[in-house]
C-alpha cells in the first residue's frame, strides 16, 4: 500500500510548493481565492455542509485566511482551534449553527487540509488553459 504513503507525501510537497509560490508578489491573494473555492468544495462535496455553513466558511476564508494561517494549520490541533475561535465569524450572531460550522472548519483544517491542497491544484490544472485573454 505504498501509494497511500506516496499520496500523503505528494500532498505535503504540493502544500509546501503552493506556500512558497504564494510568498512572492501578489500570489498570496490568488492562493486565498483558490483556497476559498477548495474549502467550500470540500465542505459541500465531502462533508455535506449546509448553505449557512458555506456562507460562514466563505466569510472566514475571505476575511481570516493568511499565509500565517496556512502555517498554523501545520501545527498542533489546539492552535488551530484557538485561531478559529478567535475569528470574528464566530463572535457575532451571524448564523444559526455556530458550533456545527466551527466544528466543520476544524475538521477541514486539521484532518482534510490535504484534500483542500489537492483540490486547489486540481481546479487550477483543469482551468488554467480554459480561458483566453
Amino acid at each position: 500500500m505504498q501509494h497511500i504513503a506516496d499520496a500523503e507525501a505528494h500532498a505535503k510537497i504540493l502544500h509546501a510548493a503552493q506556500l512558497e509560490w504564494a510568498e512572492t508578489g501578489t500570489n498570496a491573494k490568488i492562493l486565498q481565492s483558490a483556497r476559498t473555492r477548495a474549502v467550500l468544495r470540500v465542505a459541500v462535496q465531502k462533508l455535506g455542509a449546509t448553505g449557512d455553513q458555506v456562507r460562514v466558511l466563505n466569510m472566514f476564508m475571505n476575511d481570516t485566511w493568511s499565509l500565517e494561517f496556512e502555517k498554523i494549520i501545520q501545527s498542533e490541533d489546539g492552535v488551530v482551534a484557538d485561531y478559529i475561535e478567535a475569528s470574528y465569524c464566530f463572535d457575532q450572531d451571524i448564523h444559526t449553527d455556530e458550533a456545527g460550522t466551527e466544528d466543520l472548519l476544524w475538521v477541514i483544517c486539521t484532518t482534510m487540509w490535504a484534500d483542500v491542497v489537492i483540490e486547489t491544484d486540481r481546479w487550477a490544472r483543469a482551468n488554467s488553459g480554459a480561458l483566453t485573454a
